[in-house]
Order: C-alpha cells, then structure tokens, then sequence
C-alpha cells in the first residue's frame, strides 16, 4: 500500500507538471479548465506557464483574474481571497 501511495503521488506531480508547462492556446485552456475545478474561483481566469499555487483549500479567486507566467500563491493556515478584475505578475 506504501508504494500504491508513492506512486499515484508521483504520477500526480507528472501531470501537474505538464499543466503548468503545457505551451500554447491549448494550455491556457487546459489550466482554466484545472485550476477551474481544484479552486474556489470566479468565470474567466486565466493562468499562465509555470505558476504555483500551493495550500489551494485556502485559496478564493475572484471573476476575471489573470495569474501570469512562473508567478505563486501560498497559503499555509490563512485565507486568501483575490477580488474581480485583478491580475498578478511577479
């Protein structure tokens, strides 16, 4: 059971990895539709390559929020919440 737990843990950093690097239209979408259903988030996000977001049961994005490329969010114990109509660049 011990190595059943590695491995879907492994396989679940392999795909995360190519939905945060995935290149192109298709990956912009593919991170809307991800990030859509993972965090408590309003209509139109948009997340570029590379971005991190860790501690996501936290997390609470607004409408029309734009996270750009290799930016992060963390959160450990405290509540984040984004408004509407914000972008992100670091």
């Amino acid at each position: 059971m011990k190595y059943l737990s590695a491995i879907v843990n492994e396989l679940q950093q392999y795909m995360e990895f190519f939905i945060n690097y995935a290149p192109g239209r298709l990956g912009y979408y593919i991170r809307r539709q991800y990030y859509s259903m993972i965090l408590d988030c309003g209509s139109n996000l948009t997340v570029g390559i590379g971005v991190a977001i860790t501690g996501r049961e936290n997390i609470r994005l607004g409408n029309n929020v734009s996270i750009m490329r290799n930016s992060s969010i963390n959160s450990s114990n405290a509540k984040i919440t984004i408004g509407n109509n914000f972008a992100l660049n670091t």
